[in-house]
């Protein structure tokens, strides 16, 4: 099987690794938009995104130092100028394209993963410029994230998932906790709710006792 390799046998069956498999946390070398990304035919989008990391027009101005786009950039691609050349032009598609990709995002991956109670927690050196940290977890407003123990904003990124920046020549501790959106408010409507319902509850059992001895008199 290409990109797999021989690594035991176990209980009478051969074992396989995957040579090409990337760990959790990894940067890009590159970045898209995601009206670019429509422009790669469907079959090859998820090949695609092994090879740039894929923002909203926003996202991608706001960390413009990081992604190289401009706001002609982005101006000339929203009026679908011939002028601007998308990086999808130049995707190179097919196994030994699969294999370099997954490469260059394993040398750019995490050293560290673990989940935690609360989340995650990762570790990276990153040897080059300032990047965006990508995380193949689900985006959610519940989220909150910390690097290098201060707060971090986290990046929508490659549709629904997220990122979130890293300094360059820097090695980074990376901690994502998830708290629902609504959880404490939840718990604390439910004490309530459940304050009044033990009140409603003692007031029927002392109306219940008055009437025993109202009765029994």
């Amino acid at each position: 099987m290409p990109g797999w390799s021989y690594f035991n046998k176990i209980k009478g069956y051969k074992v396989y690794k995957n040579d090409y498999f990337v760990p959790m946390g990894f940067m890009y070398e590159s970045f898209i938009t995601k009206s670019e990304l429509k422009k790669v035919e469907a079959d090859y989008r998820s090949e695609a995104y092994l090879k740039a990391m894929v923002l909203s027009n926003e996202d991608i101005l706001k960390y413009s130092s990081i992604t190289g786009y401009s706001s002609d950039d982005i101006n000339k691609l929203n009026e679908k100028s011939k002028s601007f050349k998308s990086k999808t032009e130049s995707f190179e598609f097919g196994q030994d394209n699969y294999f370099s990709d997954c490469k260059k995002l394993i040398n750019n991956s995490c050293s560290d993963f673990k989940y935690t109670k609360e989340g995650f927690k990762a570790e990276i050196t990153n040897k080059g410029n300032d990047n965006l940290l990508f995380f193949s977890v689900p985006y959610d407003d519940g989220w909150s994230a910390y690097v290098n123990g201060k707060k971090a904003e986290i990046v929508r990124a490659n549709i629904g998932f997220m990122a979130v920046k890293v300094n360059g020549n820097t090695k980074s501790k990376i901690e994502f906790k998830y708290n629902p959106v609504g959880f404490h408010t939840g718990i604390i409507i439910t004490i309530v709710c459940g304050i009044i319902y033990f009140m409603y509850i003692s007031v029927l059992i002392l109306i219940y006792i008055l009437k025993r001895k109202r009765y029994a008199n």
